[in-house]
């Protein structure tokens, strides 16, 4: 026998195209074990079903009111119809069917790394030279003194930075240094010389620049010892 109360049937299929129609060829298949709910208008709970085998729904046996119609798609799914229907059958019957279709997988927004602002740098040369006659003043024919060591140091704070010995051909190079910034470049005297210049000079470095700084160096006359000898008695 035909329960009395309205019905509310349907079905529910799978939209492959999220076009809302159920067509295709073959047509697009029906979903079996998705929940639909029924409620009030105050939404309370009236009953609970699940799509079956053939993707068909039904609602039978309605007392005549107005009823919330809710599908309740699974995780990873869609509606590509509306999801919620107001609808009083009364004691006849309304067809609401329902499409899914996947929730499309979200295209990861790539994390962008911002680029570091290069830092500007600059370079400072020291010449160590052996200043052979004493005048202060680099001249040809003047050699380069090796094994000369030569600190960099940071200004205002004077915390040394690097020091470096000078090669063969007299010089200690400083590359690669933040600028603009000031520095102060120091040499260390060599044993038995003295210096013909300064022996610190404090340099303003910009960006992209190359600075020298030169120290002079000669040679100093060492006082000899000669020892005592003690005659034996």
């Amino acid at each position: 026998p035909t329960p009395e109360g309205g019905r509310i049937y349907g079905l529910i299929w799978h939209d492959e195209n999220r076009n809302g129609l159920r067509d295709g060829d073959p047509l697009e298949s029906p979903l079996a074990d998705i929940a639909l709910q029924l409620k009030n208008t105050q939404g309370q709970l009236l009953r609970q079903t699940t799509s079956g085998a053939n993707g068909t729904y039904l609602f039978a046996g309605l007392s005549p009111q107005t009823y919330e119609l809710v599908v309740l798609p699974p995780a990873g799914w869609v509606t590509t119809t509306q999801r919620n229907h107001w609808l009083a059958p009364g004691t006849g019957s309304l067809q609401v069917n329902f499409g899914l279709a996947l929730a499309p997988t979200p295209t990861p927004t790539p994390t962008v790394t911002p680029t570091p602002t290069p830092v500007p740098r600059g370079t400072i040369h020291a010449f160590v030279w052996h200043d052979l006659n004493r005048d202060g003043r680099y001249q040809t024919g003047e050699p380069p003194l090796p094994n000369a060591t030569v600190i960099l140091y940071s200004w205002p704070e004077r915390q040394e930075i690097t020091r470096g010995t000078t090669g063969g051909d007299g010089y200690v190079r400083f590359p690669d240094l933040p600028a603009p910034d000031a520095y102060l470049v120091r040499e260390v005297l060599p044993w038995g010389m003295a210096s013909s210049t300064v022996l610190e000079v404090l340099v303003a470095l910009n960006p992209q620049v190359t600075l020298e700084t030169a120290f002079g160096n000669y040679a100093t006359v060492g006082r000899m010892y000669t020892p005592l000898q003690m005659k034996q008695r």
